[in-house]
């Protein structure tokens, strides 16, 4: 029996994520098993269990596989940019032009949003999404802090307001986007946010 290489293994340890993945949008977490994984993904379940322990941590792996690239960009976007307004907008059109784009960050974010539940073995993803909240919060109130007061034209808002304002409306074009895709989330999204930050008085 040939012994299994590295790439053998990551080649499966991809195939568990990506079948895992798929059956958790379909199906949803609760109603999708470790058996169901191995038999689409053409494994054993003891296979499964060579790579991951439990369907948590394979879907700590899935968001960890199909967001890390995406989250650095998006930040680097952000931080590389001279004019920050421009930087926050062009890193938050990255980010929704990516997820339009991908069927898996599709899939990924339909199970966080309608698919699983923050109950028994999940309940730790409850803190992994408040952490992903606070650090799309962060986002926002670190550019919109970086704005000179003489480009408000009027009263500087409460930034941290603002941005729970501006997080709010991306979360509600991303629900409405998942139950009909056929929206565009990503013009949308900015176009509120421009409406928004105008309103507050944002030259842009």
């Amino acid at each position: 029996m040939p012994r299994r290489t590295k790439e053998d293994a990551q080649k499966t340890r991809q195939s568990l994520l990506h079948t895992a993945l798929m059956l958790f949008a379909d199906k949803g977490v609760s109603n999708t098993t470790l058996t169901d994984i191995a038999s689409a993904a053409g494994v054993t379940k003891g296979a499964f269990y060579w790579h991951f322990k439990n369907k948590l941590e394979v879907f700590e792996a899935i968001n960890q596989e199909y967001t890390k690239d995406l989250t650095e960009q998006t930040l680097a976007i952000a931080a590389q940019a001279e004019d920050p307004v421009q930087g926050l907008l062009d890193a938050i059109g990255h980010y929704l032009g990516q997820v339009e784009q991908s069927q898996e960050l599709r899939a990924l974010l339909m199970i966080a949003t309608f698919k699983c539940e923050y109950t028994d073995e999940f309940a730790p993803l409850m803190q992994m999404d408040l952490q992903e909240l606070a650090d799309g919060m962060d986002l926002f109130h670190e550019a919109l802090s970086l704005v000179p007061e003489s480009r408000w034209q009027q009263a500087k808002p409460d930034i941290a307001l603002l941005g729970a304002q501006c997080i709010s409306l991306i979360l509600g074009n991303l629900h409405r986007w998942l139950l009909q895709p056929e929206n565009k989330l990503r013009e949308e999204s900015l176009s509120g946010i421009r409406a928004l930050l105008r309103g507050y008085g944002l030259g842009i």
